[in-house]
């Protein structure tokens, strides 16, 4: 009995993270460069509960869109901003 209710718990615990990133994407659904995440869900060894590995990112193309800002820079497929500090870092 003991092992079905921690395994329901863990199972549980999975399924509030899983929550908390999907609200974390709605949250951030319309920020300009915002990447979303999805949780990333195991099996415990012998199917007795569940338990979350972490957070994938998903890097995937976003809208361009036009700013008015003459500084706003964007970059069209796969590729990032390489940035140098001044001290050259």
């Amino acid at each position: 009995m003991i092992q079905g209710m921690g395994a329901a718990l863990s199972g549980l615990r999975a399924y509030i993270n899983k929550t908390g990133t999907t609200a974390n994407n709605l949250a951030n659904l319309n920020t300009p460069g915002f990447k979303r995440s999805d949780a990333v869900t195991a099996s415990l060894k012998g199917n007795m509960g569940a338990t979350t590995q972490g957070a994938q990112t998903r890097h995937t193309q976003g809208a361009i869109v036009t700013t008015g800002n003459a500084m706003a820079m964007a970059v069209s497929g796969t590729a990032f901003f390489q940035v140098k500090t001044p001290n050259g870092a």
